[in-house]
């Protein structure tokens, strides 16, 4: 009550005219509403920072293993990420992995932006970065741990020059964590887009993937109505002959 009293004493102080509005219930309970909020995304700022700093610790320790040691740890992770789901841990040993192989294929290891810009896009949240905070190389941590734990992945971009670009750039990474990627493009044949879309990741344009879908649903509602139709058919045949 004196955090309400105070706002409403500085609101009147800038705004006289204020002083003369009565704030009721529905203010109240929006002002807590958007204190609570704004709380919840502090811890959630607070817990990010505190996971980038332990998966830049604990990926500076990978630096000493070969090859066949980090095929193992790899082996280690994409288990317990299918049996345990995006948990804590999972999260920690999955982002530090490809952090070192990024560093070994591409030559570039992700800093604490990107590593918390990940971190809340596996929440299903929105991530904003700036331009040259790199959101190609941010993207690979939350796209590589999703495909490791078995979810299809899809990295929707503006055009296909970006599409065809950022997969080309990445393929070293996920060709190392033993995942396949593909990328659509306009102008690609059905054939074409079935492979790419059964990748573990697949790299596209808003204007494919939308118009793909489109034609998805067109297709399968063709196919319900004739399914539809031939099972009337069977079951009432007297049916066909008012029909034909």
């Amino acid at each position: 009550m004196n955090a309400y009293v105070t706002r409403k004493s500085l609101l009147s102080c800038i705004r006289v005219e204020r002083s003369l509005y009565d704030y009721n219930w529905l203010d109240r309970q929006v002002w807590n509403a958007w204190s609570h909020l704004l709380n919840v995304a502090a811890k959630c700022s607070q817990r990010d920072a505190r996971l980038a700093k332990k998966v830049v610790q604990i990926s500076d320790e990978l630096e000493v293993l070969d090859t066949d040691d980090l095929k193992l740890r790899l082996t280690s992770v994409r288990d317990h990420l299918r049996t345990h789901s995006l948990d804590e841990q999972s999260l920690l040993d999955s982002f530090s992995l490809v952090r070192e192989l990024s560093g070994r294929a591409l030559g570039m290891r992700h800093h604490h932006t990107q590593i918390r810009a990940s971190l809340c896009l596996l929440r299903g949240e929105v991530a904003e970065m700036a331009t040259g905070e790199g959101k190609t190389l941010a993207a690979t941590l939350a796209c590589a741990t999703a495909a490791l734990a078995g979810i299809p992945v899809h990295v929707v971009t503006v055009n296909d020059y970006l599409a065809e670009r950022d997969v080309e750039e990445m393929r070293p990474l996920y060709e190392m964590l033993g995942l396949t990627v593909g990328c659509v493009i306009h102008g690609m044949e059905p054939d074409e887009r079935r492979l790419a879309y059964h990748c573990d990741i697949t790299y596209c344009s808003n204007k494919e993937l939308v118009f793909d879908y489109l034609k998805d649903r067109i297709f399968l509602e063709r196919i319900e109505s004739e399914a539809a139709f031939q099972k009337a058919l069977f079951v009432s045949p007297e049916l066909s002959s008012g029909l034909l």
